[in-house]
């Protein structure tokens, strides 16, 4: 069998042999192509519900991403406090905070990666100064530990997902010399791993952009999702690769897009970043890996859309019809955390309707921010 460019199978990989002959036509997106341009309401592919999180002198959120999503909860982290906080997704309301900052064995100097497996309150964080994923219990009790990498090498995780009641699903590469990045299966108990794919050096790209400035080395790095939790078990979409896969909850791997020209063709190198699907729909995104630090500028995006039923790609533009002037993208999880000062702007200059204004209507200046989730409608 010819293999899809950009696909080393290791370990649970059953590629084709998953789904029927007729379910593996492949997608195609030409990064150089001219498409028509369609402006798209977030309102036409999804219910969008407004969620205020609650506010107390411990539960602030200092970001302004949230760094987990699950079914029940919506995860936080703070490196300045060291707080791991998380609160019911459906209410806001605070569940959890957890905090072992410190040098002991047993804690974190900073976290890069946060995770939660939510039937057994389980906390996995890793802490990216000492290349090991921390594991706690809600209460913030430690439980045990796995070490990432070998020694020399700094192990960046670029995403890690809740599969099942075994595995997280996890994407990590090796940033100092850039010699490879792995998409695997870890196992939440050992800390073993089973290996899904391997980008080896020739063909792995750094997401991340340095350069020397005034005898200081500065960095930008391209927000990138590689692996997306879906129904059916998780989307892989490493920029490095030139496919895009539907890997389901027991390893079975399927090609669901292919991208022109490949990454190594194009220079600058353009990235390719899966986000979401709805209503018949693929969306994804791309990034321009080119940044003036003088100007502090680049990394520039653009967004498209795909009708999966004929190919159709369309160059896109999202609007909220709560927040028309707002600027949205469509990626990984589908969550956003909305700024409680850029909301009361908005609020004050009457760009807000809808759910949205009631919601920030009710807001002080203290509080915390709000969560947009954007969930399916049914096909």
């Amino acid at each position: 069998m010819k293999c899809v460019r950009g696909l080393i199978t290791i370990g649970l990989i059953c590629l084709f042999a998953c789904t029927p002959k007729s379910e593996t036509t492949l997608l195609t997106l030409d990064l150089k192509g001219d498409y028509p341009k369609k402006e798209v309401f977030l309102q036409d592919f999804w219910e969008v519900e407004y969620v205020p999180l609650e506010t107390d002198s411990i539960f602030l959120v200092a970001s302004n991403r949230p760094w987990y999503v699950g079914e029940e909860y919506v995860g936080f982290m703070d490196n300045r406090t060291g707080n791991m906080l998380f609160f019911d997704i459906a209410t806001g309301k605070k569940s959890y905070c957890v905090n072992r900052k410190g040098p002991g064995p047993e804690e974190y100097r900073g976290i890069g990666a946060l995770s939660m497996d939510e039937e057994k309150k389980e906390v996995f964080a890793w802490g990216h100064w000492d290349g090991v994923i921390m594991v706690y219990d809600v209460q913030g009790n430690f439980l045990r530990k796995f070490p990432l990498g070998r020694k020399g090498e700094m192990v960046m995780i670029a995403g890690m997902v809740d599969v099942n009641q075994k595995y997280f699903a996890c994407s990590a590469y090796e940033s100092i010399s850039g010699r490879y990045s792995l998409c695997y299966y870890l196992d939440k108990q050992t800390g073993e791993r089973v290996l899904l794919d391997s980008i080896p050096t020739e063909r792995f790209v750094s997401p991340i952009i340095m350069k020397e400035m005034d005898g200081v080395m500065r960095a930008v790095e391209a927000n990138l999702s590689p692996i997306v939790k879906s129904v059916e078990g998780f989307v892989y979409a490493d920029h490095s690769n030139d496919t895009i896969y539907r890997v389901s909850s027991d390893g079975c791997m399927k090609p669901m897009l292919v991208r022109s020209p490949f990454i190594k063709e194009t220079n600058p190198e353009i990235l390719l970043k899966y986000g979401s699907e709805a209503n018949g729909w693929m969306f994804l995104s791309s990034v321009e890996l080119d940044y003036d630090f003088v100007q502090e500028k680049g990394l520039r995006q653009k967004y498209y859309g795909i009708q999966k039923q004929d190919g159709q790609v369309y160059e896109l533009k999202y609007v909220n019809k709560d927040y028309p002037e707002g600027e949205f993208n469509v990626s990984g999880a589908n969550v956003f955390y909305l700024s409680v000062d850029k909301l009361m702007e908005a609020l004050e200059a009457g760009k807000l309707y809808g759910q949205l204004k009631n919601v920030a209507s009710q807001l002080c200046g203290d509080d915390n921010g709000v969560i947009m989730r954007l969930r399916s409608k049914v096909e």
